[in-house]
């Protein structure tokens, strides 16, 4: 048995409007609500994260997802520290929670593009916080729209 969660960058002021996180907006309306309201009263900063549970508008699948708060602004607002924060907090979550199940947490290149980081500032992080939580699989997930902001050496790789 394994369990997969979706993680996704968010910024702290409710809007989801480019991006990744215009998809999430539309396939989980209600993460998507409890989100605008949190930010709305300041609940966030960055490097929290916000889990939720909800069937997928459009696959109809239930699925497991966390919005990471990489960023205070949306735009190119987003900071590595941040992503690092923001994924040592969920990795101690998914580690309690799915003490003794395989567990997959499962990205998309956070910050990268809109959010104004680059793909080695990004990576390093992941890499670093997969360091400290072996038992969780860190899978990057991207389209060939974001091939351009991953080094052709990393992009070819074989990873054993």
């Amino acid at each position: 048995v394994t369990s997969d969660v979706i993680a996704h960058g968010a910024n702290c002021r409710g809007v989801m409007g480019a991006g990744i996180a215009k998809q999430f907006k539309k396939r989980y309306p209600f993460m998507y609500g409890q989100y605008v309201s949190d930010c709305a009263t300041g609940k966030y900063i960055p490097g929290d994260v916000m889990p939720f549970a909800e069937r997928d508008s459009v696959t109809n699948n239930d699925v497991v997802g966390v919005n990471l708060f990489t960023q205070d602004n949306p735009g190119a607002d987003a900071t590595a520290l941040a992503v690092q924060v923001s994924l040592i907090l969920v990795s101690q979550k998914l580690k309690r929670s799915f003490a003794h199940i395989p567990v997959t947490l499962a990205m998309p290149l956070i910050g990268c593009g809109i959010g104004g980081l680059t793909f080695p500032e990004f990576f390093s992080k992941v890499y670093a916080v997969a360091q400290l939580f072996p038992e969780i699989e860190y899978k990057i997930v991207y389209n060939d729209s974001n091939e351009d902001l991953i080094p052709e050496s990393v992009l070819h790789a074989t990873w054993a």
